[in-house]
């Protein structure tokens, strides 16, 4: 897996795109799939994506609420899903341009993807001792 595509009644803008991801996501999601669909994965096992004794998938609602509950376990803190893409565009930009960032992010305004980008103190301190060099 190189890429996930989002499609037309899944995106937001209703417009269908394609997004790279990492060799590791990549690899990561093989693995799922695999576990899944395994013939030795038991029907409870699979069932930390389903709701009500395996009827019903997981609604967004519970999916946000089951982030919210990992990050307060593992760091301490409230983390949401949105949370996730404002760092997935932050990193981002210490990495490549804005352009490439608001492709990824599948914004049409520049406006949009700055939104999502916080540079930190090193990348400020960065730019500045980028000036000494000639």
């Amino acid at each position: 897996i190189g890429a996930l595509t989002i499609e037309r009644n899944q995106a937001k803008n209703k417009h269908e795109r394609t997004i790279p991801i990492t060799v590791r996501l990549g690899d990561a999601i093989k693995k799922m799939h695999e576990w899944w669909w395994s013939e030795d994965t038991a029907l409870g096992e699979r069932a930390a994506f389903y709701a009500n004794h395996c009827q019903y998938p997981l609604t967004v609602r519970q999916v946000q609420r089951i982030i919210t509950s990992a990050g307060k376990l593992s760091i301490g803190r409230d983390i949401h899903p949105h949370l996730l893409r404002h760092t997935f565009g932050t990193r981002l930009m210490s990495k490549t341009s804005m352009r490439t960032v608001q492709e990824l992010l599948g914004h049409k305004r520049i406006s949009s993807t700055q939104i999502y980008t916080h540079p930190s103190g090193e990348d400020k301190r960065k730019a500045i001792d980028s000036l000494n060099k000639r």
